[in-house]
């Protein structure tokens, strides 16, 4: 099984909203979700946003959108807009295995904004973030939202001048600048509705 995170092209643009109203829809039944999704463009004109499919042996699974935008306020490296694994993928180990290879792609601070009302996708975060290696997870309680904020060491191969021989060292990642972008994410899972929503999907209250 080759499981990987290809960005969407302009192309597909279509196909991707699509998909995303979809799981919007379901995401209704946790809360407020605005289905116009306005910054949806943006994904493409913006460097600070980056819209991925998951994969797996070629075949579309999911997607996910990632920005900058921080749900606590406090200032984000990255957030989780949206992540989603389509139904027929589910339990698969496919949702793990794309959080892993975001946060190892990509050292700094992240936040996820997971809705409380949804007892799954909590439990799917708890679970995800307790197996990679990353600092102590924060957890902020704000309105209808739980946060999961965290730091991803940045990693760097260090030479010794003795012996020649290469290690692993982690370096510590400046914290991001409080207050550049503001933002609410939802978490969510979509259960049993018949859609064709996610394993994990997310949305925005007010969608970056």
């Amino acid at each position: 099984m080759v499981i990987k995170l290809r960005m969407v092209d302009v192309a597909e643009k279509a196909e991707f909203r699509d998909m995303l109203s979809t799981y919007l829809l379901d995401l209704k039944r946790f809360g407020a979700v605005d289905l116009s999704y306005p910054f949806f463009e943006t994904y493409w004109t913006d460097k600070s946003r980056w819209p991925y499919f998951i994969e797996r042996d070629s075949e579309i699974a999911g997607f996910v959108l990632l920005n900058t935008w921080s749900p606590s306020g406090k200032g984000t490296d990255f957030a989780i807009a949206e992540f989603c694994v389509f139904p027929e993928y589910r339990k698969t180990g496919i949702g793990q295995a794309v959080f892993h290879r975001l946060l190892k792609s990509r050292p700094g601070i992240w936040e996820i904004g997971v809705m409380r009302r949804n007892q799954p996708a909590c439990a799917f975060w708890r679970i995800s973030l307790a197996s990679v290696d990353i600092s102590a997870v924060e957890r902020i309680n704000a309105k209808d939202m739980r946060i999961y904020r965290h730091t991803v060491k940045r990693q760097v191969i260090v030479k010794t001048r003795r012996s020649g021989a290469q290690t692993l060292r982690q370096q510590p990642v400046i914290p991001a600048q409080a207050g550049i972008f503001l933002c609410y994410g939802i978490a969510g899972i979509s259960v049993g509705t018949g859609l064709a929503p996610a394993e994990v999907s997310m949305a925005c209250i007010c969608p970056r």
